[in-house]
């Protein structure tokens, strides 16, 4: 079995060499073993569950991320990714990552949003602001 990465960490275990990964990578079940039940739990969920790409690019995603931060509403959000990605098909996909968003964010706790970001989603929020979305 593979496990997907999900935070980056660094282990060291006591027997063997450290073992580091990124957002996004998957690792096998003997590297699995060797880390703390502390990883395992915060940092990994096993690749079947792994979130998918969707039909968003890193392009989208950076901005999706950045305009969040930036604390523009919804709806100029929405409005300007259309007029910046008039290629975009997902119609209703917007609405939804800024949810996912939401839901990662940890400076508004009050708003649950939605779980599971895709790979480069997730990616975008690690690289823009990691402080606000590392749980």
């Amino acid at each position: 079995m593979k496990y997907y990465v999900t935070h980056n960490f660094t282990s060291h275990p006591l027997r063997g060499r450290s073992i580091t990964a990124k957002v996004g990578d998957r690792i096998t079940q003997n590297a699995y073993n060797r880390l703390s039940s502390n990883i395992r739990e915060r940092c990994l969920i096993p690749a079947r569950n792994a979130p998918k790409n969707g039909d968003f690019t890193d392009a989208e995603c950076n901005y999706l991320v950045s305009q969040y931060c930036a604390d523009v509403s919804q709806e100029d959000i929405i409005r300007e990714f259309y007029e910046l990605f008039p290629t975009h098909q997902l119609n209703g996909g917007v609405e939804c990552q800024l949810r996912i968003i939401a839901g990662q964010d940890n400076y508004n706790l009050d708003d649950k949003g939605l779980d599971n970001p895709g790979r480069v989603l997730l990616q975008s929020m690690m690289e823009i602001d990691p402080a606000r979305f590392v749980s």
